[in-house]
């Protein structure tokens, strides 16, 4: 595949795609995010060390080369986890008790 094709693809000019790939600091996220999801990468290269920033915390290099599409599940998987329960609070109906007067 051609940068041509890649930038067409995800809606960027191939200039900007080079500039992209280059690490330009002017990049969005975004361009990167779209960028591995059209090439079927998983964005677990690009996120985990971003949470990682956000807690102020060195991302360890050797992360780097692990499995990031199983790792990205497993986020998932435990968000909905944490979640699925509350979820279901919600959407419960709560059936008001059968009054005996009634």
């Amino acid at each position: 595949m051609t940068q041509t094709h890649l930038a067409r693809e995800v809606g960027v000019s191939a200039r900007w795609l080079r500039e992209v790939e280059g690490g330009n600091p002017a990049s969005k996220l975004d361009d990167h995010l779209r960028c591995s999801r059209y090439l079927r990468l998983p964005t677990g290269h690009i996120l985990i060390p971003l949470m990682f920033l956000g807690h102020e915390m060195a991302f360890p290099q050797q992360l780097a080369f692990g499995d990031f599409a199983d790792l990205e599940r497993r986020c998932i998987d435990l968000i909905a986890e944490r979640n699925i329960s509350q979820i279901t609070r919600q959407l419960t109906p709560h059936w008001w008790p059968k009054s005996d007067a009634a």
